[in-house]
């Protein structure tokens, strides 16, 4: 039952290329990254769901509890960066045609070991920290090192906001910079520090075709 349902919601959201790498199936669609994103918000399970956006419109990881299993949906915006445009060509006996690039990429594989993962990372253990408070706490933990200097919160040109967002028992649900999620330095800081190991935990599960 569980693949029947798996394939009707693929065909729904009807997918233009489609592969296997090892076990998980990767999907490109000429759809747009908030179609497909939206296709899959719709399987949102309200007790057992953990999703993580990297960077909003970018990359997001879906983890779903689905009849007792967890499936995971990766989700990467093609486009993001540098959008790619339609190329018109025309064939020898004169013909028009447009050559449409894929917008949006989605691969599904099974996250019954990486959800456990997680959890043993004390994923339930985010939560909110304002940045004054995160400055704060870096003062102190300074301080107690006997240090001169204090480091300040990073900042990059090109920053963005990374969420988790969790559904269960309690609903958790956590935003930050994804400079503050990287650096080093602020994983001294635990919730900061569950954010970037979260990040490569998920990385590494799909990493056979991420790049």
């Amino acid at each position: 039952m569980r693949a029947i349902h798996i394939f009707v919601f693929i065909i729904s959201i009807q997918p233009a290329f489609a592969q296997t790498i090892n076990t998980n199936k990767v999907y490109q669609f000429y759809k747009s990254y908030k179609e497909v994103e939206d296709s899959i918000a719709t399987r949102i399970n309200p007790k057992n769901t953990i999703i993580y956006k990297i960077c909003e419109g970018h990359v997001a990881f879906y983890l779903i509890q689905e009849n007792s299993h967890w499936t995971g949906y990766f989700i990467k915006n093609l486009q993001r960066d540098v959008p790619l445009p339609t190329i018109i060509d025309t064939l020898e006996n004169g013909d028009i045609v447009e050559f449409k690039p894929y917008e949006t990429e989605l691969q599904i594989f099974n996250a019954d070991s990486i959800e456990k993962k997680l959890f043993q990372n004390h994923l339930n253990d985010i939560h909110q920290i304002s940045e004054d408070a995160l400055q704060d706490q870096l003062i102190k933990h300074a301080k107690k090192k006997h240090k001169t200097t204090y480091l300040s919160l990073p900042i990059t040109s090109h920053d963005c906001n990374s969420t988790i967002m969790i559904y269960g028992e309690k609903n958790i649900s956590a935003t930050y910079r994804w400079s503050l999620t990287i650096s080093e330095e602020m994983h001294i800081i635990p919730t900061l520090r569950i954010f970037y190991e979260t990040q490569q935990l998920l990385i590494r599960s799909v990493k056979n075709y991420y790049q």
